[in-house]
């Protein structure tokens, strides 16, 4: 309705009329539709975030997001929606500002750069990993990056046009150690045939009646891409008849809208202050089936 229009929805199309929805292929169903509208807030938010860290200290020296929640249903302008659940924005914008040292692609010229928000200067190897209609994988380096700025890395990825495919990034240090950053890009898959990919979850208690952690494995040979955690208050419920009051709200999600690679796996950590806690998790994705 025009009430509804005027009041809820902010449109996903550009000033010429396109339609971001539609960079993920024709919804068939209001369910689609929002599964979309989630993607497409994770990358605007994060794009967002990125840019500025792409002229952090040369043009800025900080940023603000004016508005991270509505005061309505709906499903833009938002980091977590009214119930108070995380929405796909708030994890992009996570993952770019949650690293001391982020890898990023500038989508302006595919070049990769490092913004260091730490006071240290690290060094550290670049890995990119390519999934279109092949897998290539390569490494760059070693690179020095000083703290507090962003450094251009002077490598140009030759990225396939038309042709739907996944980036992996992520950032070690030279002399070896833990993964420093880890950021996955995606293109074309408007067109994209998903091959369906079964996930295996492994559920941990920590010892705090409040957390959880899930550990989540890709064991194909095939990216399992969109992966959605939700943390629900009853085991007795079927999925298609979920609404958000069987949702445990609020609730905090370590990571959640992640993207697997072919025999990658990923520890989230869950933790909500409800006393009745989290009976059940439901863990579902663009090409994977739901456990």
């Amino acid at each position: 309705s025009s009430a509804w229009d005027f009041h809820k929805y902010i449109t996903y199309c550009t000033s010429d009329g396109h339609s971001k929805i539609l960079a993920y292929g024709e919804p068939s169903c209001l369910s689609e539709f929002c599964t979309q509208a989630q993607i497409v807030n994770f990358t605007q938010y994060r794009a967002l975030v990125e840019g500025w860290g792409s002229f952090m200290w040369s043009k800025y020296t900080g940023m603000l997001i004016w508005k991270t929640a509505n005061p309505w249903t709906s499903l833009r302008g938002q980091l977590y929606d009214w119930y108070l659940n995380p929405c796909g924005g708030y994890f992009g914008v996570k993952g770019a500002l949650t690293e001391d040292v982020h890898i990023q692609l500038n989508s302006f010229d595919n070049v990769l750069e490092v913004v260091n928000t730490s006071c240290k200067t690290v060094k550290v190897m670049v890995n990119v990993e390519v999934i279109s209609d092949k897998r290539e994988r390569e490494q760059h380096g070693p690179f020095t990056t000083p703290g507090q700025q962003t450094t251009k890395l002077g490598v140009k990825l030759g990225l396939p046009v038309d042709t739907p495919s996944f980036v992996k990034l992520s950032l070690v240090p030279v002399d070896g150690g833990l993964e420093l950053s880890r950021n996955i890009y995606w293109f074309g898959l408007s067109t994209w045939r998903a091959p369906k990919v079964k996930l295996d979850v492994k559920v941990s208690h920590t010892g705090d009646p409040h957390t959880l952690d899930l550990e989540i494995h890709n064991p194909t040979d095939s990216v399992g891409f969109w992966i959605e955690i939700l943390a629900l208050k009853t085991a007795d419920r079927e999925e298609a008849e979920l609404t958000v009051q069987d949702l445990v709200l609020p609730v905090y999600f370590s990571d959640n809208y992640i993207t697997l690679f072919p025999q990658e796996r990923r520890t989230v950590q869950i933790e909500s202050d409800l006393e009745e806690g989290v009976a059940a998790l439901l863990v579902r994705g663009w090409n994977s089936k739901s456990v």
